[in-house]
């Protein structure tokens, strides 16, 4: 999770719990799941913008499964705050 707060930010206990009550839940894939946590994310913190990015190895294959969402407020732009996270 990469996000640029406005004006709530994530508790990382709260973060930790909700990570874990996650992985009690059964999503059909993990784009499903990405699209999920995105919209948790934006219902709870409302953030200016936000990245969820996850990644599982695949079951009986020697690749790995990457799914990448982004999503921002309307209007939103600032690509020199943007330039220095990590890549995906």
């Amino acid at each position: 999770l990469h996000y640029v707060p406005d004006r709530l930010i994530a508790e990382v206990a709260g973060f930790d719990a909700y990570v874990a009550a996650l992985g009690r839940i059964r999503h059909e894939s993990l784009e499903a799941l990405a699209a999920a946590v995105l919209d948790d994310v934006n219902n709870a913190l409302v953030p200016r913008w936000v990245r969820i990015a996850l990644a599982a190895d695949a079951p009986a294959a020697a690749h790995r499964h990457a799914v990448l969402v982004e999503d921002s407020q309307p209007d939103w732009e600032n690509d020199a705050l943007l330039s220095v996270l990590p890549p995906f």
